[in-house]
């Protein structure tokens, strides 16, 4: 039963890295008992197959690169993903706001080459995306 539990969690977490979280709780919806479970984590833990830290570090980074985000956005998204919140902290501590602005400005001119400049729209989609009030009104200012 070990070695099925270790082989199911090994198979899902190599489609995608995963939290500790995602792993236990995929895990117990599987049906595999408490035991079995810690036993998994520790096995996975110990190889460094499952690191909240790194997952943390990754997903910020992506986020800032692939799929610009406002720290709002990534904090909840880490939460849903059973991050623990001190971790999650420290790494958007990293976001400068003039980093967070910049952010912003790329995505507003990105969506002013399809569509035409709508403040309600575009203040719309930032505050979706995550950015903070204060950096939207900037950006938007600036922009306009």
């Amino acid at each position: 039963m070990l070695n099925k539990a270790k082989e199911y969690a090994l198979r899902y977490i190599s489609y995608r890295p995963r939290t500790a979280w995602e792993v236990n709780k995929k895990l117990t919806d599987k049906g595999y008992d408490t035991e079995i479970i810690t036993l998994v984590m520790v096995f996975l833990k110990e190889y460094n197959f499952l690191n909240d830290e790194e997952f943390t570090r990754m997903w910020v980074s992506n986020r800032l690169r692939e799929k610009p985000s406002g720290p709002h956005r990534i904090y909840s998204e880490l939460v849903q993903k059973g991050v623990d919140k001190d971790l999650i902290e420290r790494h958007l501590a990293e976001i400068t706001l003039d980093k967070e602005e910049e952010m912003a400005m790329a995505l507003v001119e990105k969506k002013c080459r399809k569509v035409p400049f709508n403040y309600n729209k575009i203040q719309g989609f930032l505050l979706r995306r995550g950015f903070k009030t204060i950096i939207v009104r900037k950006v938007l200012a600036e922009y306009a």
